[in-house]
């Protein structure tokens, strides 16, 4: 088979082009991938540092905004909440509204620290979203290094431990 071939088999029927080669021995659990990351790069042209900030970014609003989830659940459950309807609920919710919602709970044990981490986070992963890769810094320091990726982190994590009276 010609690489052209190849390309038109692969897309036009991945699944028979799967069983082929996989009849011809190839493992596809050890072909390691990162074709986001390539296609992204290459067709956007982002740098290596850009697609770096971009995964951090993702991962702390991942962090971020799982934790917040866990917070509004905690407090609806202690006052009755149906948890699989709110776990429903917040699954629809942005971001921005998670945070609004945890800013409520202030009486609660919400830091102020940590709703203004929680609204830098949810810029950030705004930045990301619409391609605005040059602001994805920190207290100056780029978020594609070591140490504005640290300064973050701390200053996360300081602010979210200063919430002890949620879990």
């Amino acid at each position: 088979m010609t690489k052209e071939e190849i390309g038109d088999q692969f897309f036009s029927d991945p699944d028979a082009f799967f069983s082929n080669f996989e009849k011809l021995g190839v493992d596809f659990s050890k072909i390691k991938l990162d074709l986001g990351r390539i296609m992204v790069k290459k067709r956007f042209g982002l740098s290596d540092q850009q697609i770096d900030a971009v995964e951090f970014v993702y991962w702390m609003s991942y962090f971020v905004e799982t934790e917040l989830k866990k917070m509004i659940l905690f407090v609806e459950k202690g006052l009755g909440g149906r948890i699989n309807m709110l776990e429903i609920a917040l699954d629809k919710l942005h971001f921005g509204d998670k945070i609004g919602l945890v800013e409520l709970y202030n009486d609660k044990g919400v830091s102020d620290d940590f709703i203004k981490m929680c609204r830098k986070m949810n810029d950030l992963r705004n930045h990301v979203a619409h391609g605005r890769f040059e602001k994805l810094e920190y207290a100056g320091l780029s978020l594609s290094g070591t140490k504005g990726q640290l300064k973050l982190f701390a200053d996360i994590k300081n602010a979210a431990a200063k919430k002890d009276t949620l879990k």
